[in-house]
């Protein structure tokens, strides 16, 4: 299913109907991205190529595909979400732990040491608007949200832990 701009328009609003002042406040004073030991952190990725402390707003924000599909060493591992996955994805170069929240209802925990990074599975998740406001996004629409029933029966499966040391990245792009 495919969403169009109204659908984030939707989002946007419920979604600023439902902070305070003072959550708005903090999240706008968010800082893009942050470095920690060997690692960067940001929403979407990185732009290859381009050092870590010069990336674009655009690029750690929105970029997918070439990001997703380099293998090049970006100076640190970088931590991302913005595409969703089933399971958590650990790369040489990357740790995609987006496990799609408002998709499958997963939420993901990653922990970060110097010697590796453990991955920590949050108990699945209702759908937000539904759980707290009965309706969905117009035209009846799920959104991407599941429904209490599906959240339901995919919380019957068990949950996986997992702990991994990634490898040293490589020095070429795929």
């Amino acid at each position: 299913e495919s969403y169009g701009p109204s659908d984030f328009v939707w989002g946007q609003q419920a979604l600023l109907e439902a902070l305070t002042p003072e959550e708005i406040q903090f999240l706008t004073s968010l800082r893009l991205s942050f470095s920690v030991g060997r690692y960067f952190i940001c929403h979407a990725g990185v732009r290859p190529g381009v050092p870590l402390e010069r990336q674009r707003e655009q690029d750690l924000l929105w970029i997918r595909e070439e990001f997703l599909d380099s293998e090049m060493d970006f100076g640190k591992i970088v931590v991302h979400g913005h595409t969703p996955v089933r399971e958590p994805e650990v790369k040489a170069n990357r740790i995609n732990v987006d496990t799609g929240a408002i998709v499958y209802g997963r939420l993901t925990c990653v922990v970060l040491e110097n010697g590796g990074a453990c991955l920590l599975p949050a108990p699945f998740l209702r759908p937000p608007c539904r759980a707290r406001c009965g309706r969905g996004p117009p035209g009846g629409r799920a959104g991407g949200l599941l429904s209490p029933a599906v959240a339901s029966a995919r919380r019957a499966r068990a949950p996986w832990v997992g702990c991994a040391q990634p490898t040293t990245p490589t020095d070429s792009p795929r």
